[in-house]
């Protein structure tokens, strides 16, 4: 099983380096002219994770870029909120995922020690 998929598809270093120019041209966006993603992976070479990997890096640095089905955009306050709001959701979705398996381990049987493991995550 791969883990952390997106750590091993994008390097650090090209991140950094595309970070800036991507930003530029999200920063040309509204709500109203948001950029598609896959337009965004064409223009600078990259996959949807490596992609991904650079908006992650530039939101955790403080930018507004928010999303929505119809691609990335420069966020006002509205914006971002509801991004925020989006973003939660799919965090609750996820960890209800992580639960429900953690659930279906309980009838599994397991080495001693497997299932104290897995409750860290």
């Amino acid at each position: 099983m791969l883990k952390n998929f997106e750590e091993h598809t994008t390097h650090p270093d090209a991140i950094h380096d595309q970070a800036g120019p991507i930003m530029a041209r999200i920063n040309m966006r509204s709500s109203l002219n948001p950029i598609l993603s896959r337009d965004l992976e064409v223009e600078f070479g990259l996959g949807g994770p490596a992609l991904r990997a650079v908006i992650h890096a530039l939101r955790e640095t403080g930018h507004p870029i928010c999303s929505s089905s119809k691609g990335y955009f420069l966020g006002s306050r509205e914006d971002v909120l509801e991004t925020i709001e989006s973003l939660g959701q799919r965090a609750r979705s996820i960890q209800s995922t992580v639960d429900g398996l953690r659930l279906s381990l309980r009838s599994m049987q397991l080495k001693p020690g497997k299932l104290e493991q897995m409750e860290m995550f």
